[in-house]
């Protein structure tokens, strides 16, 4: 599975229905009937959440985010 953010897709307008030789595209009506998936973003942990938690003190908590976010890295370098 791969989790694209779709709001940053920069859809052409093919409202002749012509499509150029040579360009992809895709249909925005597609693009919105695919099923939603839920996640955390990233930036979110690194920016809001864990900053919030280091100045409410609870290190251990601090700790266990930077481990999974460092497994994270780690497992992504691995599968290439």
């Amino acid at each position: 599975m791969r989790l694209i953010d779709a709001d940053k897709i920069r859809y052409s307008d093919l409202s002749d229905g012509h499509v150029p030789e040579g360009v992809w595209c895709t249909w925005k009506d597609r693009i919105d009937a695919m099923p939603i998936v839920e996640a955390i973003p990233i930036e979110w942990l690194k920016n809001e959440l864990i900053p919030k938690v280091e100045k409410l003190g609870a290190t251990t908590y601090v700790d266990n985010i930077k481990f999974v976010l460092e497994d994270w890295n780690a497992w992504k370098r691995y599968r290439g």
